[in-house]
């Protein structure tokens, strides 16, 4: 038994030439333990049970081949709630991965997990570009929520894309070695958020990020992540699907345009994990705390 790390990224359309090279799976998603979910795959004459822990702050899989007795004797037994879906296997420079098509009723939607040996591989992965969102630390795409309340994945996605869209960032910066965020509140002043805005008809998300960040928070950087984090938030009685792209910021200006209406702060992680109480953020800091040295990196050889 191996462990192998894993990220997660959401596919609006599954190119064809991927499921033709794919090998087809079926799975069975179960959920029996609050941190650790079993998965049992079945491929012709081939079976898998595949164990995710998510209990560390990195999820991880183990994997391991199961012999047909025991194999069919826990397929059959399955009549509690679980999840199903269709799976194709493929390898694509050397990193194997999955494309999974969930259905719900008349509605489906696909996801690509992909699996790595180690931490240092996951963090360096570039992206495929039919990836739409990353959602590695997204809730509702955690199986166990998936299998428990199975349409809250769905209703994020509709045909168009992401639903209840914004567009916004998570600034980072660092200062004397320390990896830094940059937060502002909202209008009403009682939450600690990240810049965003609506999407605007003639600008790209990534124009309207960066311009976000700049009336709001009176910064501007460099995207260092073409695939932005998909961040579920509450706006009072609305849920909101937030795409946060990762700057890497270069300055702060002490007058912005909406300094009447924001408090700033530039916080360490940790003190950004207790200003902050929305649990999507809070969850992308952690992506961020993966992947910030990989940013610096990439900016340096530019």
């Amino acid at each position: 038994m191996r462990s192998y790390f894993f990220r997660q990224f959401l596919i609006h359309d599954i190119p064809e030439e991927y499921k033709k090279k794919g090998i087809k799976w079926e799975q069975k998603v179960l959920h029996l333990h609050p941190d650790q979910i079993i998965i049992i795959q079945k491929s012709g004459f081939e079976s898998n049970l595949v164990t995710i822990d998510r209990s560390g702050l990195v999820p991880h899989k183990d994997i391991e081949k199961m012999n047909k007795r025991d194999f069919h004797l826990l397929w059959d037994k399955i009549r509690n709630r679980y999840l199903e879906g269709d799976v194709y296997y493929l390898t694509i420079d050397s990193v194997n991965m999955f494309i999974i098509e969930y259905s719900f009723g008349y509605q489906s939607f696909a996801v690509c997990e992909l699996i790595f040996e180690n931490i240092e591989e996951s963090i360096k992965y570039k992206k495929q570009p039919f990836f739409t969102a990353e959602v590695t630390f997204d809730s509702r795409f955690f199986y166990k929520n998936m299998i428990q309340t199975p349409r809250s994945a769905v209703e994020v996605i509709s045909d168009k894309g992401i639903r209840d869209l914004s567009v916004g960032t998570i600034p980072f910066l660092w200062e004397e070695g320390v990896l830094k965020v940059v937060l502002v509140t909202n209008r009403r002043g009682n939450h600690w958020i990240f810049p965003k805005g609506s999407i605007e008809k003639n600008k790209t998300m990534q124009e309207v990020a960066l311009m976000e960040a700049n009336e709001e928070a009176g910064i501007e950087g460099i995207i260092v992540d073409d695939c932005p984090i998909l961040i579920p938030y509450s706006k009072g009685d609305k849920s909101i699907n937030l795409l946060a792209y990762p700057i890497l910021v270069n300055s702060i200006k002490k007058k912005w345009l909406e300094e009447r209406f924001r408090q700033r702060k530039v916080v360490d992680i940790q003190t950004a994990f207790s200003l902050i109480d929305q649990k999507g953020m809070i969850d992308s800091l952690r992506f961020l705390q993966l992947n910030a040295q990989k940013y610096q990196l990439y900016i340096d050889h530019r």
